[in-house]
């Protein structure tokens, strides 16, 4: 999800909407599933710049990741 999430962010995409998978296998609910689709996209598209001088046009933002189930 997460390397999706940063070529998604290149191509100027704003908003991502993704299916639960997992869900009900092996014990795992739909809202943790969610949640982990949710913490690898953020954590993913993470990026430290405090200290980068030059401007660089790749790191737009992803403003909505909505999980449907």
């Amino acid at each position: 999800m997460a390397e999706t999430c940063r070529w998604l962010r290149k191509k100027g995409i704003k908003s991502i909407a993704a299916v639960v998978p997992g869900a009900g296998i092996n014990g795992i609910t739909i809202e943790g599933s969610a949640q982990a689709i949710t913490e690898g996209a953020v954590l993913g598209l993470y990026t430290f710049r405090k200290y980068i001088t030059k401007k660089d046009d790749d790191f737009g933002d992803i403003g909505e990741l909505p999980n449907h189930h």
